[in-house]
């Protein structure tokens, strides 16, 4: 009698299963990079904003010494409406700021919003920041991001102050 010999080797069900294996694999790899870009990038524009704001109140700095105005950079004639309303640290104790060029009159030019293109930001020795325009409040050290406004992944309002 002959002995019938067996092929050890792998089947095509046990490659189907590996494939479905690896695509799973790949589509939860894919979503943790996306996830990681979009939180990289709110870091980013929260990392600018603070930025922003530390170098206006630098500048209000030099112009309380100096009294020399031309510290204070920008612009205080802007189109942009905007109402900034925030749950202050998760308090439910919500702040409103309304800000435009009206808002500004009759103000020193320091209690002023003033309107920061990428230009303006690199008279005041920000030169490594994105294409974003800012509202600032000198005095404060306040500063809005009026280009991306509000983030992307969490929703949080693109605000900060010195004040808070």
């Amino acid at each position: 009698m002959r002995k019938i010999r067996l092929e050890n080797g792998v089947t095509m069900i046990v490659l189907i299963i590996t494939i479905i294996v690896l695509l799973i694999l790949a589509g939860v790899s894919i979503n943790f990079a996306l996830q990681d870009t979009s939180f990289s990038i709110e870091r980013k524009q929260l990392s600018e904003l603070k930025m922003v704001s530390h170098a206006i109140y630098e500048q209000y700095t030099k112009y309380k010494k100096t009294g020399t105005e031309e510290f204070l950079i920008g612009t205080d004639n802007f189109s942009d409406n905007v109402t900034i309303s925030e749950d202050m640290n998760g308090n439910n104790l919500t702040s409103s700021i309304e800000i435009n060029s009206s808002s500004n009159n009759g103000k020193a030019k320091e209690e002023q919003w003033l309107k920061l293109n990428k230009d303006d930001l690199k008279k005041i020795g920000i030169e490594e920041v994105s294409n974003d325009e800012y509202i600032v409040k000198y005095s404060t050290g306040a500063a809005y991001n009026i280009t991306a406004k509000k983030s992307k992944r969490s929703g949080k309002t693109l605000y900060t102050s010195l004040e808070q």
